[in-house]
């Protein structure tokens, strides 16, 4: 899809409803209190039908000179950062801030917004940016047996289209800051998370994507393993201090979630000032920790052990292994 097709979608977003806003205490640090997700459709081009549409809209830094301005929250243009799959990443300028007909031409001042759009938009996509009540659960091998693993291998591979077109270098490829190629199949690849601007470093976010299909989760981990997630431990730190030499090593946070949004073995890497959900327990495991345990403790220790996590009630994941809990 062109790029003037995607900016195109966004003229076309008609709005629903709002599905969630940040809500969180510390609502002058928490680098998640800027976005908004959004419902709405977007009528496709040759059906002339309307489709779901998840938009996301996130407030970039101002600008010190624009501090005192006030803001109206409508866009004079967008442009297209890019775009992989359903998902689509873009930046906005607002009328009073930056209006593109004003002196200075975009591509000279900052954006004012950073948006993502996903189009098509699936009820798992909905689902996912909406709100909803959560809650802790405690897996236990025997169910993960029972019941989690039968939902992970029910999942259609297509959804995870997206990582695969990153590994085989279809998409986001002037993204990538390192590619680790072996012959054994334990190749990965670490790249900004969609999620960071790129910018500021305290909201520095990174994705280690594995090029081992056969590894869905933190559930498949054991001792054969360990040369991966060693070299991936080590690899991250001398990535980020080539790239990002102002970040330390110390203020790294590097965890795997479990459950995870997608069942393709990936790793997370944060800077300690980035705070959100995902990186609290409940859903965060550290990659050293990960690493020790299966170390020292047991070869197989991940497959043993109960795991608590926190639950969206609305999800199919909840309402498909859960709920038959509850019943």
């Amino acid at each position: 899809m062109a790029a003037d097709n995607t900016t195109q979608l966004i003229q076309r977003f008609q709005f629903q409803r709002v599905l969630n806003q940040g809500k969180f205490k510390r609502l002058e640090t928490h680098p998640r209190v800027k976005c908004v997700y959004l419902l709405g459709t977007i009528h496709d081009a040759d059906t002339n039908v309307p489709v779901d549409a998840v938009l996301k809209m996130e407030k970039t830094p101002f600008s010190e000179h624009g501090l005192g301005q006030v803001l109206h929250e409508r866009l004079s243009q967008v442009q297209l950062v890019d775009r992989n799959d359903a998902y689509h990443w873009l930046t906005g300028w607002l009328t009073t801030v930056s209006n593109p007909t004003q002196s200075e031409p975009v591509g000279t001042v900052a954006p004012d917004v950073k948006m993502e759009l996903i189009w098509p938009a699936t009820r798992l996509h909905i689902a996912k940016y909406s709100f909803q009540p959560r809650e802790m659960f405690q897996e236990t091998p025997d169910l993960y047996q029972s019941r989690v693993l039968p939902y992970i291998q029910s999942i259609p591979t297509s959804r995870l289209q997206w990582v695969y077109n990153i590994l085989e270098g279809v998409s986001e490829q002037d993204k990538v800051l390192y590619r680790a190629k072996e012959p054994s199949g334990a190749g990965f690849v670490i790249l900004p998370d969609s999620k960071w601007d790129r910018i500021t470093m305290e909201n520095l976010y990174l994705l280690v994507l594995c090029e081992q299909r056969d590894i869905r989760s933190l559930r498949d981990l054991d001792q054969r393993h360990l040369p991966l997630l060693s070299n991936i431990q080590q690899t991250i730190a001398q990535v980020v201090q080539r790239e990002y030499p102002t970040v330390r090593p110390e203020e790294l946070r590097t965890f795997i979630h479990y459950q995870p949004s997608y069942y393709h073995f990936h790793i997370h890497v944060a800077h300690v000032r980035y705070e959100a959900a995902g990186v609290m327990a409940g859903q965060a495991h550290l990659l050293s920790t990960v690493i020790d345990n299966i170390k020292n403790i047991r070869s197989d220790y991940y497959r043993v052990c109960t795991l608590d996590y926190t639950v969206a009630r609305n999800t199919p994941f909840y309402q498909q292994v859960l709920s038959q809990e509850e019943s």
